[in-house]
């Protein structure tokens, strides 16, 4: 609104979502593009959605299928029962969670728990531990992670614990 009142500036929004450009990540952002009038001839457009290549690619190999044993501990009240609410609801829609990538937001509280297929939910400073990927049986990985947010993890030093760098993952 401030760009547009000074009205030297064609001004356009737009909410782009990296799931929908490349990126197998939930995370929706809106985007300004001002353009000067005098130079606006009306060819600006928005850039078309991509094809997503599998999350599978921006993960570690697997090591081994995961079982019901792999899960977090009972300890972990939360990301323990929200892992086991997501296990049972990929089962009822006839999937199977430890052959295919599901990535469950575990830490979220039990009635906003997600999960998606191939996608994980928006990495966030908030959920700087990692989403669960059930056919993993594990957390997301700080690499794994780095890559989803467009970062090569063998080109930076990290001199900060892991707590803090998932953070800044999150915030990135």
């Amino acid at each position: 609104e401030s760009l547009d009142a000074l009205g030297k500036y064609n001004i356009k929004a737009e909410v782009i979502n990296t799931k929908d450009h490349g990126v197998p990540q939930n995370r929706g952002r809106i985007y300004f593009v001002g353009i000067l009038r005098s130079f606006d001839d009306g060819s600006f457009t928005w850039p078309e959605p991509v094809q997503r290549p599998s999350i599978e690619v921006f993960l570690e190999p697997r090591k081994a299928k995961p079982s019901e044993r792999d899960v977090p501990p009972s300890d972990c009240a939360t990301a323990h029962s929200n892992v086991q609410s997501a296990l049972e609801e990929i089962r009822t829609i006839g999937c199977n969670p430890f052959e295919e990538p599901f990535i469950v937001d575990i830490d979220s509280s039990p009635d906003r728990m997600k999960f998606f297929l191939d996608v994980t939910p928006c990495l966030t400073c908030a959920r700087s531990r990692g989403h669960w990927v059930t056919n993993r049986g594990r957390r997301l990985t700080k690499d794994e992670m780095m890559r989803l947010q467009g970062m090569n993890p063998s080109e930076f030093k990290v001199v900060v614990p892991e707590a803090q760098l998932g953070k800044q993952i999150g915030n990135a």
